[in-house]
Formats: C-alpha cells, structure tokens, sequence
C-alpha cells in the first residue's frame, strides 16, 4: 500500500474534487478517507449511503483503494461526528460531567443509548459496504474511538 490521507475535518466531501489531482500527483494506490456519522445518519434509523457510495464510485475511477475512517460516538475525545439528533437530546444521550457539574463537550461512556445508536450506525455501514463493494475497493476501516 502506497498510501495518502485526505485531511479528515474539512468541508467534507465538497473537497473531493481536489483531492484526485493530488491523488495523481503523488501516484498513490490507497486513499484514506473519512465516514462522519452524522452524515450517515441523518435522522434515527435513517441511513444515508450517498456519500460511501460516491468514495467507491469515485476511488474505482481513479484506480485506488480506500482505507475508510469511521467517526461515530467520539473523535479526540468530542462529539464533533455524531448525529445532531443524538447532539439535541441530553437525556438519552448525556454528556460527561465536569468536575464544577457543567456537561462538557463529550457523550458520556457509561450511556448505554449512545453505545447502541453508534453499534447499528456502524453495522448498517459494515453491511451497506459488503454488498456495495464485492471488488474489495475497501481494504481497510478505521474506528475511530
């Protein structure tokens, strides 16, 4: 794998067109590139696969692999990726606690709802992506946790 990263937090996927010439230019066969939840996921239960859908298409054309980042519940620590939904409502989805009793910009661990919503989010990726990609286009997914 000769491979390159897509800058992971930008104004993503409307950055994908620049991303090809350089993906040429740097004559790599592997591109890695980030699956946000919040995309994914628009509304509970609701999936939106137009974006993985567009990296295969997109990779396939350009001749390259994909290793696919996966932010769901936590990225650094925040909560920067998940759905807004889950973002709105506090009480089935609460937040650490600081030390002062302020919520802090982090979902709780010990929120059994919020384990839930990221595992089927994340299975219905998994899924979507095997019967989307018999080529293998995907060599790789990254959790990131």
């Amino acid at each position: 794998m000769l491979g390159a990263q897509v800058h992971n937090s930008s104004s993503w996927p409307a950055t994908l067109p620049k991303v090809w010439p350089a993906v040429e230019y740097l004559n790599v066969n592997t591109v890695e590139m980030p699956v946000y939840w919040d995309q994914f996921e628009p509304r509970p239960g609701q999936y939106d696969y137009a974006v993985i859908d567009g990296l295969l298409t997109e990779a396939r054309q350009h001749k390259v692999r994909l290793v696919l980042l996966w932010f769901g519940t936590w990225k650094n620590g925040s909560q920067h990726y998940m759905p807004e939904w889950m973002k709105l409502d506090l009480v089935h989805y609460p937040h650490m606690i600081d030390r002062n009793g302020e919520a802090v910009d982090s979902p709780s661990p010990h929120a059994a709802a919020s384990l839930e919503a990221d595992k089927s989010a994340f299975t219905a990726f998994m899924r979507h992506l095997k019967a989307a990609d018999p080529q293998h286009t995907v060599i790789m997914v990254q959790v990131e946790k």
